[in-house]
Order: C-alpha cells, then structure tokens, then sequence
C-alpha cells in the first residue's frame, strides 16, 4: 500500500531550462484513478502552472517547472514561510516530510536544508492504495520541455521507498 510518490524528471526533449507536464494520473489495479490529497514540487512554478495543475484531471492545464539544473543542484533553500513553520513536523512535502502542507524548502526549521536538483513531483495520496499503473500526460506546446526520462518512487504505509518505474530515453 503506497501512501505517496515522488515522481523525479531526470531529462526532457532539449530546453533544459524547464520542465512541463499536463497531467501524470496514478491507478489502482481496477483502472479506477488514485485520489490525490496534497502536491508540492522542489522547484519554483511559472505564473500560475503550479504542481497542483499536474494532478488536477485536466490535459488542458500543466505544471511548468523553472529554474532546474541537471545535474548539478542549485544553492540550497531554507526559509519558514509555511503556514506551519517550527511545529516539529516537516511540512514541505519533501523527503522524509509527515506532510505536503507548504512549498518544498519553506519549513526549514523542522526539515532542514533542501537542495534543488531534479524537478520532482511530490504526492500524497488520499488514504493508502496500491499504485498498480500511471499515465503521464505531456502539454501541448513546447516539446523541447517535455520530460524524456524519469523515475517513479512510492512510499508505502511502512515507510520504506520502492522505485516501481524507471524510464530512460522516451520521446512523447
């Protein structure tokens, strides 16, 4: 039973500048779609293409990620501007977070430090589930943005990490 992802875009078709994806949906072993209860990402949106467009059941809208370097990470960020900072809970949505609650890096105080590397998606699920299958949809216009190889990595209800996908080399 797995009760978040986090979804690593290693490589895209060529701007490495940015990173786009309309949608990524994750499935039970019915076909039925997951219920996503939070997102946040370790990079900084454009205008209004934040992570929740990647998960809002819509191929019209899309999460647009910038600045990222592959694969060098960039300056580390620290700042408490969660809604929560200092509670004892790492709120950021981040590795090893309890929640999803403010963006990647802005609960410093009880996550620590966070580097920026690969954009990654991080989900978390509403309730545990089985993640059986997932569909990742690309945004219809820049191409060069769209990713090419990427990693998927859940966390079950132990705790524990497994990769289930790995994928290198795809053009959309």
């Amino acid at each position: 039973m797995h009760e978040s992802c986090h979804f690593t875009v290693r490589s895209n078709r060529g701007d490495v500048s940015m990173i786009q994806i309309a949608e990524v949906t994750f499935y039970d072993e019915t076909g039925d779609a997951l219920p996503v209860s939070s997102v946040s990402t370790g990079c900084e949106p454009v205008s209004d293409e934040s992570a929740s467009e990647a998960v809002d059941g819509s191929s019209a809208t899309k999460w647009l990620c910038s600045p990222f370097v592959y694969p060098t990470p960039a300056a580390p960020k620290c700042e408490d501007d969660c809604t929560w900072p200092s509670d004892g809970g790492c709120d950021d949505g981040g590795p090893g977070a309890e929640y999803s609650a403010c963006s990647y890096g802005e609960d410093c105080t009880d996550c620590g430090s966070r580097n920026y590397s690969d954009p990654t998606l991080f989900i978390d699920f509403q309730g545990s589930h089985v993640v059986h299958s997932y569909e990742l949809t690309t945004a219809d216009d820049f191409s060069a943005r769209d990713p090419t190889s990427w990693t998927l990595e859940c966390t079950g209800t132990d705790g524990n990490r497994t990769e289930l996908s790995v994928v290198n080399g795809v053009v959309p």
